[in-house]
């Protein structure tokens, strides 16, 4: 009796969670693949792809399901979706304007848990549920190419989570392309390894800088504000796409930075009264330059001196 009533439990829980999907999808449907998508590890959605018989193919039918676990308003719901098909190179700036607003009027705001699925129909378009509800239609057969290829086209932002919902595993990195990521890390290396060796020496010396707090600052400081920028910096690139773009912008700031912080300081404390930080130069003192008055009373101070 009480295995009977565990088993009636259980399956009365499976039906409700796969409501949603049984309300909208065809009963010989089935999940091809789901995962997670994370935004700086927070947990945004999971999503699913159901196919017929679990079998995806481009040019048939297909619907994917996003259970989302945080509050989203439909803004930015729609943006998100709009910027990642320009990232793509879907269409033009007036169709994707177009877009927009279809999206706009089938995309509501979701709470966590919601559940919204979109078909994809070959030779219609695409329609939208909202937690088991039609929300609308959008009949354009590039828009249901374009928006199912966020997560379905192998230049996705998420690669991962494309592998995922096709039913495979997380591929390795090839060779060439992780020599290609490791390669930035020695023009790093050079930039980071004369910092560590010569920077306390030159400030404890020069300026009279005390070794803990110059080592404060570079190992402690400056990784707390690494630890902050590179996480966005890597979200912006993501975004700009062109790296090597970047990289060649990075550059000369990285370079005058590096020239900048080696220059020898002043014989003056920096933060002395009377410390001209204007003569700062790297390697040397700058010493002031003469007037033509100056250097000839500079010449005749010996012949003065000798009358004298």
């Amino acid at each position: 009796m009480k295995a009977a009533l565990r088993r009636c439990i259980l399956g009365l829980g499976l039906l409700l969670l796969a409501g949603g999907a049984a309300a909208v999808l065809p009963p010989d449907w089935r999940i091809q693949g789901q995962g997670e998508m994370r935004w700086f590890g927070f947990r945004l959605y999971q999503a699913s792809l159901w196919a017929p018989e679990g079998r995806w193919q481009a040019g048939r039918p297909y619907a994917l399901e996003l259970r989302y676990a945080r509050d989203i308003p439909s803004a930015r719901l729609v943006q998100a979706s709009i910027e990642e098909m320009q990232r793509l190179g879907s269409a033009d700036d007036a169709r994707l304007a177009r877009w927009k607003l279809d999206l706009e009027r089938v995309f509501p705001d979701v709470r966590s848990g919601d559940v919204i699925h979109g078909l994809h129909l070959p030779q219609h378009g695409a329609e939208f549920y909202h937690q088991g509800r039609l929300t609308g239609r959008i009949e354009d057969v590039e828009f249901a190419r374009a928006f199912f290829a966020i997560w379905l086209d192998p230049r996705t932002r998420e690669p991962e989570l494309r592998a995922r919902l096709l039913g495979g595993r997380r591929q390795a990195m090839p060779t060439r392309q992780m020599l290609a990521y490791g390669a930035l890390g020695f023009p790093l290396a050079f930039a980071a390894l004369p910092l560590y060796v010569h920077v306390p020496r030159l400030y404890a010396d020069s300026v009279g800088l005390p070794l803990a707090l110059v080592g404060a600052v570079l190992l402690l400081a400056a990784r707390f504000a690494d630890a902050l920028a590179d996480p966005l910096l890597g979200l912006w690139s993501d975004r700009v796409g062109n790296r090597r773009r970047l990289i060649l912008l990075a550059l000369p700031p990285l370079g005058l930075g590096l020239a900048a912080l080696l220059a020898r300081p002043p014989t003056r404390r920096c933060w002395e009264p009377g410390a001209d930080l204007s003569r700062l130069q790297p390697g040397h003192h700058q010493l002031p330059r003469l007037g033509r008055r100056d250097r000839r009373n500079a010449a005749d101070a010996p012949a003065r001196h000798r009358r004298a």
